[in-house]
């Protein structure tokens, strides 16, 4: 007995929702909802479509709202196939308003199927809509549940006034029955699926991260500077930075300080540059931030000061004498557009520029041209 009771709360811990999960996956649950509304919104359309055509035929009689309503079905599936494709592909943050609204249609549309359409059978639509739900869209269980159980209040009371007894009395058994199981559903999808969305980022985050100094590495720097310059070529900065005689600090004080220097030069990055700004180890004693959404070379400018700044005051070598330094190249995209190798390009011959002229400083593409 107690192994049983044992194996019960076991598994009713794994039905714990994290919150945390859930705040921290948020584009991957939109992505996923997003999914989840073009495939429904989809086969409940060809579905209808299956419907409509058998409509025409001679040994089945629709009456007028039966087709009234198979139409309507039709379209608004439709709508939802548009939108999950073209309207949340850009603008995301409406997906739970998008997925919420085609719950509360299907709801809509499976009790008027089991409470009017089908007055002499059990809602056998009604009850199905209520255990897919939590399986295929995802959200916090709580708003999963209150949905669940405003529109089985509604199905029950409906099918109360409009049914005969017998079949309302099992269907009031089977709501209550299919309520139950879509919370449990919710909850044990939800966690499946949050596991897979927490396991997926870190891989992700272990292949597209710098070990040493947690910035992005070369390739997924490269690749998200170029998604960002595809997207809009005539605004944003690059800035390169290159550590000043680092083989010499290499050499001299090992490279244990050395990491420590490149570690340092990532914090001073990190404190000066904006969260939206893309910031990464190109390699070795390199370093590249893109800042997208801006042309202002000021703002760069007044950046790379606060580095220098950091620079000199938060990274110690062993000798209080010796200073770790760097040289920066900072290049504008045109108004006519630029590719990320022209940026590089630009922003690699400013970087020249300041070496040449005595490191320790930086040099902006613009001024030179």
């Amino acid at each position: 007995m107690g192994r049983i009771l044992s194996y019960l709360f076991k598994s009713l811990k794994r039905l714990r929702f994290s919150r945390y999960y859930y705040t921290n996956c948020t584009a991957e649950i939109r992505n996923s909802n997003i999914r989840s509304l073009g495939m429904c919104s989809f086969i409940t359309a060809f579905l209808t479509v299956g419907f409509l055509i058998a409509s025409f035929l001679p040994v089945l009689h629709y009456n007028n709202y039966e087709s009234i309503f198979a139409w309507l079905y039709f379209l608004v599936s439709c709508f939802f196939c548009f939108a999950s494709t073209y309207i949340l592909g850009k603008h995301k943050k409406l997906t739970l308003l998008f997925v919420y609204l085609y719950m509360i249609f299907l709801s809509a549309a499976s009790i008027i199927t089991g409470v009017f359409l089908c007055k002499d059978r059990n809602a056998v639509f009604f009850f199905i809509t209520q255990t897919i739900f939590p399986v295929i869209f995802l959200d916090t269980p709580l708003r999963m549940a209150g949905l669940s159980l405003v529109t089985v209040i509604v199905f029950d009371i409906l099918a109360f006034l409009f049914k005969t007894p017998d079949r309302y009395a099992i269907d009031i058994m089977n709501s209550i029955i299919f309520l139950i199981t879509g919370m449990l559903l919710s909850i044990f999808t939800a966690n499946i699926k949050l596991n897979e969305f927490i396991f997926q980022k870190a891989i992700k985050t272990e292949r597209d991260t710098d070990g040493l100094t947690g910035l992005l590495n070369k390739s997924s720097m490269m690749r998200e500077i170029r998604k960002a310059v595809a997207n809009d070529s005539e605004n944003g900065i690059l800035v390169i930075l290159d550590i000043d005689d680092f083989k010499r600090i290499n050499d001299s004080y090992g490279h244990v300080i050395g990491d420590f220097v490149i570690s340092g030069i990532a914090r001073c990055l990190n404190s000066s540059f904006r969260s939206s700004d893309i910031i990464g180890r190109f390699g070795g004693d390199e370093f590249v931030v893109f800042m997208p959404f801006t042309h202002d070379v000021v703002i760069a400018q007044s950046r790379v000061k606060k580095v220098l700044s950091l620079m000199a005051e938060t990274i110690e070598l062993p000798n209080e004498n010796d200073k770790v330094t760097g040289s920066f190249g900072i290049a504008v995209c045109s108004e006519f557009g630029d590719t990320y190798d022209d940026l590089f390009r630009k922003a690699d011959y400013a970087l020249y520029q300041a070496k040449s002229g005595g490191k320790n400083q930086f040099s902006v593409y613009e001024s030179m041209i």
